[in-house]
């Protein structure tokens, strides 16, 4: 079910199995949220970058970087379909500006550009680690330790921060899983009891 949500390609009744078409909506609004969770992580990743490359204070950069956060979702709640230029936009606001402030716009562009794309070296470790952060949600359960497990695996690429955002996406799989099994579950039973 994880696997399945976390492809780029978006779910279709084609793309589904049958016994999870009755939870089609639910799951394409999962594959949604674990699309905006890695694009908020890229786009996090390389406004760090740049401010390291400015020399600026760790402090700085976690505030930064949660205000980022939460100027991301907020445009991206408000604007589902926004592109490129909405998401600069947003990042452009938490720069100092500068002599190079143009500059520097253009090379997080470029940046974000390349880092988005399937295939690329950053994507794919992004969203690896997502797919990890949210299998360990779903696999811990409702125990204290979820939050600290989640929150270790997205430190590796800087988005601690999204931690909430990942357990919500692991609530609503183990939820359509559930569903899926209360609906299914004697069927499946029986297809595991039938040798082949």
């Amino acid at each position: 079910l994880l696997k399945m949500v976390s492809e780029i390609g978006g779910l279709t009744l084609e793309t589904v199995s049958e016994t999870f078409q009755l939870n089609l909506s639910r799951l394409r609004a999962t594959q949604s949220q674990i699309q905006k969770v890695i694009l908020v992580s890229i786009s996090v990743l390389i406004l760090q970058q740049t401010l390291v490359s400015e020399n600026s204070s760790p402090v700085d950069i976690e505030t930064i970087t949660w205000t980022c956060v939460n100027r991301l979702y907020e445009m991206l709640d408000a604007k589902p379909d926004a592109g490129l230029s909405e998401i600069m936009e947003t990042l452009s606001e938490l720069l100092d500006s500068d002599d190079e402030a143009e500059t520097k716009k253009r090379v997080i562009s470029n940046m974000l550009v390349k880092s988005l794309q399937a295939g690329d070296e950053v994507f794919t470790r992004v969203s690896q680690t997502i797919y990890l952060a949210t299998r360990a949600a779903v696999l811990a359960g409702n125990n204290t330790k979820r939050k600290q497990l989640v929150e270790t695996v997205l430190r590796r690429i800087g988005a601690a921060s999204l931690s909430d955002k990942v357990i919500e996406v692991s609530d609503i799989l183990v939820l359509v899983a559930n569903v899926s099994r209360s609906v299914h579950g004697l069927w499946y039973e029986e297809l595991l009891k039938k040798p082949n």
